[in-house]
């Protein structure tokens, strides 16, 4: 949503991966596009991933790292 998250907060934290659980065509309108452009202003260089788009995301540890594995199950 607009305010789910704040410059503050994305500068703080800096995410390498961002996940944005949504369901497709969702009558909210989410992720609205003032929270992407949020993102690339405040982060630039992470990767997306999205259920609307990736379907389910499993995020592991490996080798004491987490990993993002979209399963393309949309």
């Amino acid at each position: 949503s607009d305010d789910s998250s704040c410059e503050e907060f994305l500068s703080l934290l800096k995410p390498k991966n961002v996940i944005i659980s949504v369901g497709a065509n969702n009558s909210y309108g989410h992720p609205t596009s003032e929270t992407l452009q949020l993102l690339d202003e405040v982060v630039k260089d992470y990767k997306l991933y999205r259920t609307d788009r990736n379907g389910n995301i499993l995020v592991k540890v490996i080798d004491g790292k987490l990993a993002v594995c979209p399963t393309f199950t949309n």
